[in-house]
């Protein structure tokens, strides 16, 4: 899930002031539905920002609500298909 504009963020880090790189990822994403259910989804080369140093990790704004839409979507389907 690469960003739209593709330009790296190169922010530094909260944690210990080193300044992060742009790596592909494969994190897993946690989210409670409407429903009140928590559900989680693992994602593949998903774009960040990672600190060299302490090894900590940042997502775009962008990024996170791809990976929300991503599951809502996924969580909507399984559930039309366990209904039907």
């Amino acid at each position: 899930m690469k960003s739209k504009k593709n330009k790296p963020l190169h922010i530094t880090c909260d944690e210990c002031g080193t300044r992060t790189k742009t790596v592909l990822t494969n994190p897993t994403h946690h989210s409670r539905l409407p429903s009140g259910r928590w559900v989680k989804m693992a994602f593949q080369n998903v774009e960040a920002e990672e600190c060299p140093n302490c090894g900590s990790r940042y997502y775009s704004g962008e990024t996170l609500h791809q990976m929300e839409d991503a599951l809502q979507k996924a969580f909507r389907s399984r559930r039309r298909k366990l209904a039907a």
